[in-house]
C-alpha cells in the first residue's frame, strides 16, 4: 500500500464520518426546533447541514488528488487538496463574518434567547460531537499532513464554539444581556483568525514557497557525500505538488571530468537525493573554474 492510498483511506473515512454526524445533528436539531417552534434552532439545523458541504468538497478533492500522473498533469493531482483547503478556508471566513454581524446585532438589540430543556440538551450534544469531530480531523490531518482536513477540523470547531456561545447566553443572558453578543464577537474573531491563517498558508503554497534552509543543508550534504568533495550545490528550487516533489539545483564539478564521468556522478547524486529526501531531482552541471578562468 502506498502512502498516498493510505492517506486517501484516512481522509475519506474522516470526511464520511463528518457528513454522517452533520446529517444526524441536522435531523435532531430540526425535529426539536419544530417541536419547540424555535426558528433559531431550525436555522442552526440548516447551518449544520450546510457544514456537510465542506466535507463533500474534501472527499471530492481527496479523490482527485489520489489520481496518478497523466499526460495533462505529469506531476499528479495532489494540489487538489490545496484547492479544498482554500475553499473550506473561504467558507470558514464567511462563517466568521456572519457570526461577527450576528454578535453586533445581539449587542444592539439586547435580545435574550429562550430555549426549552430539549433545545439546551441538543446544543450540549452538538458542542461535544462537533469538538470530537474537530479532534478527529486534527489527528488525521497530523498523520496525513492534510491541510484540507485541518481546515475542515476548524470548521467543526467553529460550530462547537458557536454553540458554546449560545449555551452561555442561555444560562447567563438574563443576568448579563450583553454576554451573548460579546461571546459571539469573541468566537467570530477566533474563527476569522483561523480562516485567514488557513487561506494565507495555502495561498503561499499555491504560489510557491522558498526552499526550507534545513532542506538546502541536507541536499548539500548528500551531494558532497556522493561526490566526496564540495560541489557547491546552489540555485535550488523545489516545486511541491503535495504528493510529489520536483527539485532542480546546480553543482560545480572538476573540469577534467569527461562527460560520461560527470553524468554518472550527477546520476548518483540524483538517486541519493530521491531516496533520502523523497524528491525527483534534476541537476545542472557547471565546471569548477579558478578565479583567473572565470
Amino acid at each position: 500500500m502506498t502512502i498516498v492510498s493510505s492517506n486517501q483511506k484516512w481522509l475519506t473515512a474522516a470526511g464520511t464520518l463528518s457528513i454522517g454526524v452533520n446529517v444526524l445533528l441536522f435531523l435532531v436539531k430540526y425535529y426539536v426546533g419544530a417541536e419547540d417552534d424555535s426558528l433559531a434552532l431550525i436555522a442552526d439545523a440548516w447551518h449544520t447541514l450546510s457544514d456537510s458541504l465542506s466535507s463533500v468538497i474534501l472527499l471530492i478533492c481527496v479523490r482527485i488528488a489520489a489520481k496518478p500522473a497523466d499526460g495533462d498533469h505529469p506531476f499528479g493531482h495532489g494540489r487538489a487538496e490545496l484547492l479544498a483547503s482554500l475553499t473550506i478556508g473561504g467558507m470558514l471566513l464567511a462563517v466568521g463574518l456572519s457570526l461577527l454581524l450576528q454578535g453586533a446585532e445581539v449587542l444592539i438589540d439586547r435580545e435574550v434567547p429562550d430555549y426549552s430543556v430539549w433545545a439546551v440538551g441538543v446544543t450540549i450534544v452538538s458542542i461535544l460531537l462537533k469538538e470530537l469531530m474537530a479532534q478527529i480531523s486534527f489527528w488525521v490531518a497530523r498523520n496525513t499532513n492534510s491541510q484540507a482536513l485541518r481546515a475542515d477540523g476548524w470548521h467543526h470547531r467553529s460550530d462547537a464554539m458557536t454553540s458554546l456561545a449560545v449555551l452561555a447566553g442561555i444560562y447567563l443572558g438574563k443576568y448579563l444581556p450583553w454576554l451573548d453578543g460579546v461571546m459571539a464577537l469573541g468566537v467570530a474573531a477566533i474563527i476569522l483568525y483561523s480562516a485567514i491563517k488557513i487561506l494565507k498558508e495555502n495561498i503561499h503554497h499555491f504560489l510557491g514557497l522558498d526552499v526550507d534552509p534545513e532542506w538546502v543543508h541536507k541536499a548539500k550534504e548528500i551531494c558532497n557525500r556522493v561526490a566526496q568533495t564540495d560541489v557547491d550545490a546552489h540555485h535550488m528550487h523545489v516545486h511541491d505538488y503535495v504528493h510529489h516533489r520536483e527539485m532542480t539545483l546546480h553543482v560545480r564539478l572538476p573540469k577534467h571530468l569527461s562527460l560520461i564521468e560527470a553524468h554518472d556522478l550527477v546520476t548518483e547524486m540524483e538517486v541519493a537525493l530521491t531516496q533520502e529526501l523523497a524528491v525527483e531531482t534534476t541537476i545542472h552541471m557547471e565546471p569548477y573554474l579558478s578565479k583567473a578562468e572565470e
